[in-house]
């Protein structure tokens, strides 16, 4: 099934990384002289080590917490029920993460998804082999506690990299139906706000999925892209595969992985100079 999974969000990233060359809802580098390809290949040797890292650790790992569960009664609930029940958990768990790799240490490893000068479909697992796994190993206590059941964890794969794919897209697409869409699902528009250069962006908008976990817990950012919006980080260039490697590593960082630093400002009391897309 995990095989399955993979080869359909390979599919999946191929067509949607054709159609964005065809309907870019904003410019992306498409040559060798504005560092298109380079920046394709990166994020394509990135992706590989990502996979590789979740057929090696995470399918391995999450097949042990299930057999190893406490609990057995959640698999005899029916299937439909525990699969939505799976889903919104561990979205739930992912922006748990998520929002903790932003005002952590763990921004070292997080920061080369942030990295990307350039926001399209390449971008969905142009993330770093330790952050992924990370990530994955943080549903193993809820797995193991709750009595997730496989079924239930498949329905999550399942949903989570499509809509993962989907809101990483840059594709010129309905802003009145996107705009309806982010009240429930994660959407391109809303997503790019979280690329954007500035912290007060970067440090909003963590939902993976479901877009209720942002106004839940004070994180919903109403900003969207514009054409004078600058993605990646406002301290340092995007680097070669091997530099984004070895950059949380280094023993000094451009920025300070300090909690205050990286804290995002109140949007209530602070200045939003954004609006919605109108494409």
């Amino acid at each position: 099934m995990e095989v399955v999974h993979a080869v359909v969000t390979i599919g999946v990233l191929v067509v949607v990384f054709g159609a964005e060359r065809v309907s870019a809802a904003f410019p992306l580098p498409t040559g060798a002289n504005d560092g298109g390809l380079a920046r394709w290949g990166r994020n394509t040797i990135l992706a590989v080590l990502v996979l590789t890292v979740t057929f090696v650790v995470l399918v391995p790992a999450k097949h042990w917490a299930v057999e190893h569960q406490l609990w057995e009664w959640p698999h005899r609930l029916p299937v439909g029920l525990t699969a939505v029940a799976t889903i919104v958990v561990l979205d739930l768990v992912d922006y748990g993460y998520h929002r903790a790799a932003h005002v952590t240490a763990l921004w070292r490893f997080h920061q080369v998804h942030h990295l990307d000068e350039a926001y399209d479909s390449t971008t969905t697992l142009r993330i770093h082999p330790v952050d992924m796994c990370l990530g994955g190993l943080a549903h193993l206590p809820v797995v193991f506690l709750l009595g997730l059941p496989i079924e239930g964890i498949v329905a999550y794969t399942a949903v989570f990299f499509p809509v993962a794919v989907f809101h990483h897209t840059n594709l010129r697409l309905p802003a009145r139906g996107l705009r309806a869409l982010s009240t429930v699902l994660v959407t391109p528009p809303y997503h790019m706000t979280h690329h954007e250069q500035s912290v007060a962006d970067t440090n909003s908008n963590y939902a993976s999925i479901l877009t209720v976990w942002d106004r839940v817990f004070g994180s919903d950012n109403p900003a969207r892209r514009d054409a004078g919006w600058r993605m990646g980080v406002d301290y340092s260039r995007d680097r070669s595969w091997r530099g984004l490697l070895a950059l949380p590593f280094a023993r000094t960082q451009q920025y300070s992985t300090d909690v205050r630093d990286r804290q995002r400002p109140n949007l209530s009391t602070a200045e939003v100079p954004r609006k919605h897309p109108t494409t």
